[in-house]
């Protein structure tokens, strides 16, 4: 048990993943995609396995779109899989990239891509906090507040 918690994140999830294929989704992502989930660790409320894999698949999306110069087109060259993240904030995301023209600047300058796939994967993770807030009378801001210190008291015992 002790070894599992010290292998990496990427094969304990392709591992999960090999041991039912008819019951855990494959999490076959690449490094940028595992260190910017990691990195998002301290979302307010722990994604599941599905949710998970469902982020993992759209940041690849608009890995891919971002690299091309254009935005996830899920209509279109990337309709094989379902939209990521949600409506509204897919269509806000688009909308406003676009006008920033971040897929001619990241088909320009590829080392912007990751800071675009973070901030992506940020608004989403703000998104779904103050979608739950919202259902359960909570505050957005106390709920990340939460997680921060969580992070922090974690990071301490390390």
């Amino acid at each position: 048990l002790a070894r599992a918690h010290a292998m990496p994140a990427m094969f304990v999830w392709t591992a999960c993943a090999a041991v039912s294929s008819t019951t855990v989704p494959s999490l076959a992502i690449d490094p940028l995609i595992t260190r910017l989930l990691r990195a998002n660790g301290a979302a307010a409320f722990p994604p599941s396995l599905d949710e998970i894999n469902a982020a993992a698949e759209g940041l690849t999306v608009w890995r891919h779109a971002l690299a091309a110069g254009r935005l996830p087109d899920y209509g279109g060259a990337d309709g094989g899989l379902p939209p990521w993240p949600p409506q509204p904030l897919l269509g806000t995301l688009t909308d406003t990239l676009s006008r920033l023209s971040l897929p001619r600047a990241t088909a320009r300058h590829p080392s912007l891509v990751p800071a675009a796939l973070a901030a992506v994967l940020a608004a989403a993770s703000e998104f779904d906090a103050r979608r739950v807030a919202a259902v359960t009378g909570e505050s957005a801001d106390d709920d990340t507040e939460r997680a921060a210190a969580e992070r922090e008291g974690e990071a301490a015992e390390a």
